[in-house]
């Protein structure tokens, strides 16, 4: 072996091989971590004291809605009928071309209203509020379309309540999920606020394509082996947009929703992370396995590439306008751990993963060694990825085994199977596409449910 033939091995080897072996050790520590939380939550809720009703906070649930008439009916009636003390709704129809507003009006007959407003927040477009005559718990607003981010803030400037709520038009929300995510409030101590609780994103496609069975195996990994072990360190770094639960005031402190953000959720959560951290303000944000909301998740590869994009390049965006942080000991665990992990863990992984198979092929080709132990590492990294699967799957099943029903088992073991030679690469490519800007991709709130070949309500 050459010189320079052997300068490039031991390159590669030390730069992809310890990153390599950096991410899958990160990921180890995250599986130990959700375990001893499981473990821990389990006991601390067999002790859980019995709340009144009249002891849960007052909560202002936001449902931002643009052209959603096949499920908005549909949708206010399950979440006025939620299991839940305290409870308002307010609907944001964001300029629908459909007829949401008027499906709205049709089943709860509306009257002009003029809320005071708590904090004006910027950006917000004119709008009208509308009140239910019949249902006076449930208010429309009215305005032009503008995205979801100053949809929400739209309502935010009214809402009168300690804590709210987001959810998406489309998420069906089991009864008792408000008494659930609201219990942290109840708890928090002097020591720390609670600042947002998110919700477990359960796929709920009628659909048993083999794109879903993919989707519903990596939507289970990465709220069970991911974010149930930030919580172990009260940290979660993102609250589902779909669902979750906010307190207000916090919400106002840092300007509402980020309205030029391509994935707002994310740098939301940045956003209440810092403003506590700067102003040592302790605090904690947790992810609640108990709730469960069911979502629908694109059926069309077209409009999943996009979706994968927009949340790969927003992560990308939101970590690049917030790296003034990075690796600051002010900002404690979100800014090193949380901050490092999100960067090669999540953010540069695919490149990762792809730069050493390109390395392995190019040792191969310039004889440094055999095409034999290319194979032999590809068939290693197979066979890890098969055994952090299958652990994840029996986590949940020992965790939450109603996520484990028999007819979900199926199509799990088929995704497990064959994710890492069909679905993984493919994701992986998109990934790393959305590490550089595209005009393809405008930062559109949401693909209406009709383009995304999803399944009705």
């Amino acid at each position: 072996m050459t010189f320079i033939a052997e300068s490039f091995l031991i390159t590669g080897l030390f730069i992809f091989g310890g990153l390599l072996t950096l991410i899958l050790g990160s990921y180890l520590i995250l599986f130990f971590m959700s375990h001893r939380w499981a473990y821990r939550h389990k006991k601390e809720r067999e002790n859980w004291p019995k709340v009144r009703d009249q002891d849960y906070p007052a909560v202002a649930l936001i449902v931002p809605a643009c052209n959603e008439q096949a499920v908005i009916k549909n949708t206010l009636r399950s979440l006025l009928a939620l299991d839940y003390p305290n409870l308002s709704v307010w609907v944001v129809d964001d300029g629908s071309q459909d007829q949401t507003f008027a499906n709205i009006a049709s089943a709860y007959p509306l009257c002009t209203v003029q809320p005071m407003v708590r904090k004006v927040l910027s950006g917000v477009r004119p709008l009208e509020v509308f009140q239910s005559q019949t249902e006076p718990r449930l208010f429309v607003i009215k305005k032009p379309n503008s995205g979801k981010a100053d949809s929400i803030n739209s309502a935010l400037q009214f809402i009168p309540t300690k804590l709210f709520a987001i959810c998406d038009a489309d998420s069906e929300v089991m009864p008792h999920a408000l008494k659930f995510l609201a219990h942290p409030f109840l708890t928090e101590t002097q020591v720390k606020k609670t600042v947002a609780v998110g919700a477990l994103i359960r796929v709920n496609n009628k659909s048993s394509s083999h794109l879903v069975k993919f989707q519903r195996l990596e939507y289970l990994r990465a709220f069970f082996a991911g974010r149930l072990a930030w919580n172990f360190l009260e940290n979660i770094y993102m609250i589902s947009g779909a669902f979750g639960v906010y307190d207000t005031e916090s919400a106002l402190k840092v300007g509402g929703i980020p309205t030029d953000s391509r994935t707002e959720d994310l740098d939301f959560c940045f956003r209440l992370h810092r403003y506590h951290l700067e102003h040592e303000i302790p605090y904690r944000m947790l992810f609640y396995p108990d709730t469960l909301i069911a979502t629908h998740v694109p059926e069309k590869l077209a409009v999943l590439e996009r979706q994968r994009w927009r949340w790969h390049r927003g992560l990308i965006e939101t970590l690049w306008m917030h790296k003034s942080i990075f690796l600051k000991p002010q900002y404690e665990t979100f800014g090193t751990l949380v901050q490092f992990f999100l960067w090669i863990c999540e953010g540069l992984s695919s490149l990762i993963e792809v730069g050493a198979f390109v390395f392995l092929v190019a040792c191969a080709v310039l004889g440094i060694f055999s095409w034999g132990v290319v194979l032999k590492v590809f068939i290693i990294g197979l066979i890890l990825a098969w055994i952090i699967n299958t652990y994840v799957l029996l986590f949940i099943a020992s965790v939450r085994p109603e996520e484990m029903l028999p007819k979900f088992w199926k199509d799990l073991v088929f995704a497990v199977a064959l994710e890492n030679f069909i679905y993984r690469p493919w994701v992986s490519w998109i990934r790393i596409q959305a590490l550089f800007p595209s005009k393809k991709h405008p930062k559109n709130w949401r693909v209406h449910l009709q383009n995304q070949g999803v399944d009705q309500r």
